[in-house]
């Protein structure tokens, strides 16, 4: 599923999950005093695995290419090993763009597993690159907040 910032994928995902142990990451945006995000960490669902894959000091957010080539990657490997022939991966946006392991995984997620997945609704190569999939089913969620 798709949409704008607040559209509700979050929190679709988790009810549509309804609490069942599906393996996958997520990913939790830290902010700082100012209100303003500080960092994006990303999470193994399930486990305390964490790691930083984003960066803001001034400006915008910036990719932890070694932190997405490194645990961000095994996270998606050890996902794409556990039983189950379900995943969920929340979100999915433009700071993937810099590490092609991470995006390898998550193709190769995409292969062997039915992924629930959030995607930022934005028009970076590998964004498209997903949506474009004959196998991948899109929801846009502001669509549908539109036609309500």
């Amino acid at each position: 599923m798709t949409g704008g910032k607040g559209a509700g994928k979050t929190t679709l995902l988790e009810a549509l999950l309804d609490g069942a142990p599906v393996p996958g990451v997520r990913s939790e945006v830290e902010r700082g005093t100012d209100g303003l995000p500080r960092c994006v960490v990303l999470a193994q669902r399930g486990t305390d695995r964490r790691c930083i894959v984003g960066r803001r000091e001034t400006g915008p957010m910036t990719p932890d290419k070694d932190a997405f080539d490194g645990p961000a990657a095994d996270m998606l490997r050890v996902v794409r090993r556990a039983p189950g022939a379900w995943a969920a991966v929340d979100e999915i946006g433009f700071l993937e763009e810099c590490s092609e392991a991470y995006r390898s995984e998550l193709r190769q997620l995409l292969e062997e597993k039915r992924v629930l997945a959030a995607i930022r609704k934005a028009d970076t190569p590998f964004l498209c690159e997903l949506r474009a999939r004959d196998d991948c089913f899109v929801l846009d969620l502001d669509e549908v907040e539109e036609e309500a």
